[in-house]
């Protein structure tokens, strides 16, 4: 296999950005690095809708398989270095919680999680959940702080 000269190399590669080429981005935002969106069999044949800001709606055939995505700067949405602890996806949902239900339905479910996990165990996993929501879905992470402080007083512990 012949290697391609270096300009066809760096082509082949357009997705990636150099630290020369970064964005100067605003406080609050850093910047999103430019990728490669290639388009399946299907969008190719038959395209995807676009909708104007006027309402009118109208159908887009891409000419290529991909294009390229340039860098952007893009809104913060958690503190850089932060981790809160290891929350597995729909562990509290199988047991019925979720921050839209009602009040009654929420704490029933938190109940059936401390009989499978222990009350501490509930607790920091609430916890970790609001830490990670608290920039991204707000009124989620207040619902989170509730139940973790509902949970506190309910089974007594000397958590803070």
């Amino acid at each position: 296999m012949v290697t391609p000269p270096s300009y066809t190399r760096r082509l082949l590669n357009f997705g990636h950005t150099s630290k020369s080429r970064r964005l100067q981005c605003p406080e609050g935002y850093t910047q999103r690095r430019g990728y490669v969106r290639r388009f399946g069999k299907n969008i190719i044949d038959k395209g995807y809708t676009v909708k104007r800001r006027d309402g009118k709606k109208y159908r887009i055939k891409p000419k290529k398989d991909a294009i390229e995505v340039k860098p952007v700067c893009v809104k913060h949405r958690k503190l850089p270095g932060k981790i809160y602890g290891h929350i597995r996806r729909g562990e509290l949902k199988k047991y019925g919680y979720s921050y839209v239900v009602d009040t009654k339905t929420r704490r029933d479910a938190l109940e059936k999680t401390v009989v499978e996990f222990d009350a501490p165990s509930v607790y920091y996993k609430l916890r970790a959940l609001m830490k990670a929501a608290r920039r991204s879905v707000p009124e989620a992470s207040k619902v989170f702080k509730e139940d973790m402080y509902w949970i506190n007083e309910k089974y007594k512990l000397k958590a803070h």
